[in-house]
């Protein structure tokens, strides 16, 4: 599976800087620590990008499950699990 670059929304920044040396490129869809690019899967990056897309806000399991999985049945244990994974 490649990874495709993200649609960024408006207000999105091209590069963002978390912690002490994360950087988030959603343009490039990728993420990096002290420089190196992270092997992230498609499902945690795209959970990375709704959080830093909603900033500030409460994120609901059902939102997630709706941008990230749309239609799909899927259990609560994985969408935890996933989202774990993801901070």
């Amino acid at each position: 599976m490649s990874l495709e670059p993200a649609t960024l929304p408006a207000g999105i920044p091209n590069c963002i800087r978390f912690g002490e040396d994360f950087e988030l490129d959603p343009g490039a869809y990728k993420l990096r620590r002290s420089g190196r690019v992270l092997k992230l899967e498609r499902i945690p990056m795209e959970i990375l990008l709704l959080l830093v897309e909603r900033q500030g806000e409460i994120v609901t399991r059902e939102e997630i499950v709706a941008r990230i999985w749309e239609k799909m049945s899927i259990s609560t244990q994985i969408t935890a699990s996933t989202a774990q994974f993801a901070k």
